[in-house]
């Protein structure tokens, strides 16, 4: 069980106040007009994903939101270009091919972040050419549950094979970090930076348990922490992107990268292929170098027309 650490304690607070001050700077009246606050975060996704590491295709759901924290209270209404949010995103896989059709979580990630528009307020965060920069308190985790080798051998007895086992091998972090989004023309960039820690919710990281078997990739800051991404926009409604998600320990040692091509809407229906090689295809086995390829619909976000 995890207990308070009174460090992030009190940066959370710190982190809380720091919001409340800055989206009070300015006392201008923003009509929002109406617009939903519950927006995509990243894209949300329903489609099939192959891994080359597994004989069974799965159904990947990626659920991912973000709200404004007390839009009212903290800004009333003003055009500040700080605001705070909350985001949740979650991923899951839906084994058809296997006994009982399971659903495994892959990922669960809350966080708070403090977002600052470069180029305009929070009164236009809607608008697409929007660029910006977040400041990022988070948790990373996959939900599972085995923490010992006696679970583990319990969970691989039941399902009969140890490898559907490896998938509920507990996984977790929490995480400082910035990421942002700028624009040159028709080229979307983005990138993230991050850094894995024993924290508030995860007072203990959770990446390489003493049973498991000795591998050369034992900590997660090896394959994650530095996310670099473009995409070219086309034709209004296409797009083709590349990805890069490297360590921040050693960067461009462990390197994933992913190439996607999407259509906002394909005979109707917002689509994306992706091909994608490298690790941390899912948090369990993190430290597996698996190739993936599949296709989904994409979903931007749930905002309405203004």
């Amino acid at each position: 069980m995890s207990h308070p650490n009174y460090r992030d304690t009190a940066i959370l607070c710190a982190f809380l106040v720091a919001s409340s001050l800055a989206c009070s700077a300015q006392a201008e009246p923003c009509h929002d007009n109406g617009g939903v606050r519950l927006e995509a975060h990243e894209p949300n996704r329903m489609g099939i994903t192959v891994d080359n590491d597994d004989d069974d295709w799965f159904v990947d759901f990626k659920l991912s939101v973000h709200h404004p924290i007390l839009y009212e209270t903290l800004t009333e209404g003003s055009p500040s270009r700080w605001l705070p949010y909350f985001a949740f995103t979650g991923r899951f896989g839906y084994y058809i091919p296997r006994p009982s059709t399971p659903v495994v979580s892959k990922s669960f990630n809350p966080k708070l972040f403090i977002r600052y528009f470069w180029n305009t307020d929070a009164c236009n965060r809607y608008d697409p050419k929007t660029e910006y920069i977040d400041f990022e308190l988070g948790h990373l985790s996959n939900g599972q549950s085995i923490e010992t080798l006696q679970s583990y051998n319990a969970h691989a007895a039941a399902l009969g094979n140890s490898e559907y086992a490896d998938d509920y091998i507990s996984r977790g972090w929490d995480y400082w970090g910035i990421s942002g989004k700028n624009l040159i023309e028709q080229i979307e960039l983005r990138y993230s930076l991050k850094s894995y820690v024993n924290g508030y919710i995860q007072s203990t990281i959770e990446e390489n348990f003493s049973w498991e078997p000795a591998r050369e990739i034992s900590k997660f800051n090896q394959v994650s922490g530095v996310h670099l991404a473009a995409k070219y926009r086309y034709y209004d409604s296409y797009y083709v992107g590349v990805n890069l998600d490297t360590g921040s320990n050693h960067p461009f040692r462990n390197n994933t990268w992913e190439a996607n091509w999407g259509a906002a809407k394909l005979f109707g229906i917002p689509f994306v292929a992706y091909y994608r090689t490298g690790y941390n295809s899912d948090l369990a086995r993190y430290y597996n170098k698996v190739t993936s390829y599949g296709f989904a619909l994409e979903f931007d976000t749930f905002k309405q027309t203004r």
